[in-house]
């Protein structure tokens, strides 16, 4: 179960691809919504969206905001050469993927999720990947 405060997502049991979100909207009012997903992050990323449609944003940094105070770090502390290939790498492939997560969501399920799509074209980008990975 993947929690971000008072909203969760969960595995439905004995169910191929359920998933199971709750949203505390405050005092006893809740919302539960049972989706199909392919993937974990799949229903992540929905519940990313109920809870920006109900304004119950709970976490206040996402790998998308903690990035923005990354970048002015990378540009001051490191060479220019690594400066712009982090940045290629956050830009083109972490942040579409990874920017609406909260850090404490990801788990090494979601990890090799994104290892598995990023292998997926074919071509064997094992090192790019690892790279990506220790820039997140």
């Amino acid at each position: 179960m993947i929690k971000n405060g008072p909203m969760t997502v969960k595995k439905v049991k004995d169910r191929d691809n359920a998933y199971d979100i709750f949203i505390s909207l405050g005092g006893n009012n809740q919302i539960r919504k049972r989706i199909t997903c392919n993937s974990e992050l799949d229903a992540i990323a929905f519940e990313a969206k109920l809870r920006k449609h109900y304004g119950k944003t709970y976490a206040p940094f996402t790998v998308a905001s903690i990035s923005e105070k990354y970048i002015p770090h990378i540009e001051i502390h490191q060479q220019p050469k690594t400066v712009r290939d982090k940045k290629k790498m956050l830009l083109t492939q972490i942040l579409p993927y990874f920017g609406g997560f909260y850090p404490d969501a990801l788990t090494p399920q979601s990890i090799e999720t994104y290892k598995q799509k990023r292998l997926a074209d074919g071509r064997k980008i094992y090192r790019q990947i690892n790279l990506e990975l220790m820039c997140l």
